[in-house]
């Protein structure tokens, strides 16, 4: 059988061609969430990747590593510690790691409490290798934020992974004492420390298990070469200090 083409199926095709070539290059670009998966030292661990639509493999795109609190999960981090319209708006990657359980029963990251022999240095080492074989990523531009013990990884982090992490910023996290007296990062980091001076779990004056926070940003200070007296910026209920001329040079 033979099929007649009227003028007006002649002028419908070609906008259905197109029609389907957007349809498809929109999915290629979409963002992505992917649940990941990682053999390390014989324990399988998991993570969330977020890839924004601007990432263009063509093109060495930023990484912020985001490390949840303890007790806490990957799925809880992403959704509030959400970076995803940022990472919209600035092209960079987002990659959420799972914590394992500690001898308490507990998910979390191990920092040095004594409660795991976990490597997660190494596992987070491995994790950025395996994406950087999979994504086009700046190397010089790999970051770590993360909420409570997630805070006290991302420390960890600048100071033993420091030829990969450009800079951290910790929300109510610390270094642990073994973190501040082995702490031999090879440049200077930028850090950012957000934490309230009542805070009830990780004390902002320090514990048994947490450096003093005026003590965190006092090491930061001096490694990185910066101003010894911060400008201090006063806002209701809250004040910012910041210590500038810092000699790094990275960018965060």
């Amino acid at each position: 059988m033979i099929q007649k083409q009227t003028p007006s199926t002649v002028l419908i095709a070609p906008y259905l061609l197109l029609l389907f070539i957007l349809l498809f290059s929109q999915n290629i670009n979409a963002q992505q969430t992917i649940d990941g998966t990682l053999m390390h030292d014989g324990i399988q661990r998991t993570y969330i990747l977020y890839v924004p639509q601007a990432y263009n493999a063509s093109t060495p795109a930023p990484l912020v590593l985001n490390f949840h609190g303890y007790t806490s999960n990957a799925i809880e981090q992403i959704n509030y510690g959400d970076f995803r319209p940022l990472a919209d708006e600035d092209g960079f990657l987002i990659v959420v790691p799972q914590g394992t359980v500690d001898t308490a029963g507990n998910t979390h990251f191990n920092v040095g409490w004594g409660t795991s022999t976990v490597d997660d240095i190494g596992f987070i080492n491995a994790l950025l290798d395996d994406l950087s074989t999979q994504y086009t990523i700046n190397q010089d531009r790999i970051y770590s934020t993360g909420m409570s013990n997630g805070g006290f990884m991302s420390y960890k982090l600048a100071c033993e992974l420091s030829d990969r992490i450009a800079a951290i910023a910790s929300v109510t996290g610390s270094m642990t004492l073994g973190t501040t007296g082995s702490c031999n990062p090879l440049h200077p980091t930028p850090v950012l420390e957000i934490h309230g001076t009542s805070d009830g779990t990780v004390n902002y004056n320090g514990s048994n298990f947490a450096t003093a926070i005026p003590d965190v940003l006092s090491y930061w200070s001096n490694y990185n070469n910066t101003d010894t007296t911060p400008t201090v910026t006063s806002i209701p209920r809250y004040q910012l200090n910041r210590w500038l001329h810092c000699r790094t040079p990275y960018l965060f």
